[in-house]
């Protein structure tokens, strides 16, 4: 049974109202090496696999892999220098087109870190990264075996990516929001005023006013400073509102 250990990193930057979110998983099993998988092109036929899920509205911008190789000396001696590695994204198809070997080439294990673009664009809400572990140690070894492995937890995958579009409905209940590009749209609000806050991603206010009543919609603009990625909240008695979007 494969287990994934999810370690989710969410940030803002309100450079130039850029939002980036990274997106952490740690693998919750071992990934063993293919005696069989020793160039490039080739896969491996026991890889390990994490998919990292993110929200819809996000393009990814890369993958940074963190992870350590152990070889172990039973059957003729292994080494770290036997060692080869591939990471493929199976959402477009891509791997980095090249093994990655040893550089350090330390006894036993072999701490490998990199960022890579295989994964570039994806934008369905999730990514699937494999790790294809091979080694050059005598095929008389067991395939896939316990010789040459990344041990459970010691391999870790973060997926950088950053909002797109003008805006992103969560909930809707009662009057509706919408983000124009300049201006919160609201309403029609009828009864009695609504209470509006506009909070940042640590849940803080960062703005806040009543709105309507109204016959139709209203434009609620915001005070220019505020740039990034912000949940707007409507509350009232009957009425609750959620919108997400970035400015």
């Amino acid at each position: 049974m494969r287990n994934v250990i999810p370690l989710a990193l969410l940030f803002a930057s309100p450079l130039f109202g850029q939002t980036s979110h990274a997106y952490t998983q740690v693998y919750g099993d071992s990934v063993f090496a293919d005696t069989a998988f020793t160039t490039y092109p080739g896969t491996s036929a026991c890889p390990g696999a994490v998919t990292i899920a993110f929200p819809l509205g996000e393009v990814v911008d890369s993958v940074h892999v963190v992870y350590v190789f152990y070889s172990y000396p039973s059957y003729g001696g292994g080494t770290v220098a036997m060692e080869r590695s591939l990471l493929r994204c199976t959402n477009t198809g891509l791997d980095e087109g090249a093994l990655t070997t040893c550089t350090t080439c330390s006894p036993l294990g072999e701490h490998y870190e990199r960022t890579t673009s295989i994964a570039n664009g994806v934008s369905s809400g999730s990514v699937t990264i494999e790790l294809h572990l091979g080694s050059t140690r005598s095929t008389s070894a067991p395939n896939c075996s316990v010789y040459d492995q990344v041990e459970m937890g010691l391999w870790s995958t973060t997926v950088y990516t950053h909002v797109t579009g003008a805006g992103i409905a969560e909930e809707h209940i009662g009057p509706g929001m919408a983000w124009t590009g300049s201006a919160l749209r609201i309403g029609p609000v009828t009864g009695t005023p609504l209470l509006l806050e506009v909070l940042d991603l640590s849940g803080r206010t960062v703005w806040a006013e009543r709105v309507g009543p109204s016959s139709g919609p209203m434009d609620v603009r915001l005070p220019e400073h505020l740039r990034g990625f912000f949940c707007a909240h409507l509350m009232g008695e009957r009425n609750v509102g959620h919108l997400r979007f970035v400015r």
